[in-house]
């Protein structure tokens, strides 16, 4: 059958209905896993491919956008059109974990430019570094 992926990654159409593709879902419920379990969203794009499981049958390609989709989209606890694929304590764990992930690149970044804004002076008139 050919994949069709207007529909999420874990879900194909069969007979007009859309259905679980559970090979699919299995590299969901991973991708989940070794999310909350500290693995980047790079490093889950980069795994995929070297163990050969395609995004679709045209398409080996996986990337960090991808996978940030999938951690973040709610249609895999279910709803009318679609059946769960993980449960709501896993994808409330992936999802606090993707916001502490963000807002800790977030201090860091802000860490660094405090750091060169108390260091770089505008040469002209001597005031400190803003960030625009």
């Amino acid at each position: 059958m050919k994949k069709i992926r207007f529909i999420p990654y874990g879900y194909s159409v069969r007979d007009g209905h859309t259905v679980i593709d559970h090979n699919e879902a299995e590299i969901i419920q991973e991708i989940f896993k070794e999310y909350i379990t500290g693995a980047s969203l790079k490093d889950i794009a980069e795994d995929l491919p070297q163990r050969k499981i395609p995004y679709t049958e045209k398409a080996d390609a996986w990337d960090k956008a991808r996978v940030s989709r999938i951690i973040e989209n709610a249609k895999y606890l279910g709803d009318g059109e679609y059946d769960p694929i993980i449960d709501e304590a896993t994808f409330e764990r992936a999802s606090a974990c993707k916001a502490a992930r963000q807002n800790s690149s977030d201090e860091k970044e802000l860490a660094g430019i405090s750091t060169l804004r108390n260091r770089v002076h505008c040469e002209a008139c001597g005031s400190t570094m803003m960030r625009k």
